[in-house]
């Protein structure tokens, strides 16, 4: 698990090995509101099912996210 705290632009050429799901739930405390994202690895994974990647993201990664999303995205 890991809170996103910054973003940061890294160049270079981007590649992926295999489609995988990606689940997602939010959880709230009094003052917070944490979203988690999960990867499930391939279907060929030994764990079919369980997490292999979590990130946790608050609100103000969450901002920066979403301007990330529309600089990538043109018209999103």
């Amino acid at each position: 698990m890991a809170l996103i705290k910054s973003f940061e632009h890294r160049s270079g050429s981007i590649g992926f090995q295999s489609e995988v799901e990606c689940g997602y739930r939010w959880s709230q405390d009094e003052d917070h509101r944490i979203l988690v994202l999960e990867s499930y690895g391939s279907k060929q994974r030994e764990n079919v099912g369980k997490p292999s990647q979590s990130l946790h993201i608050d609100r103000d990664a969450a901002v920066r996210l979403v301007a990330i999303l529309k600089e990538a995205f043109p018209g999103l």
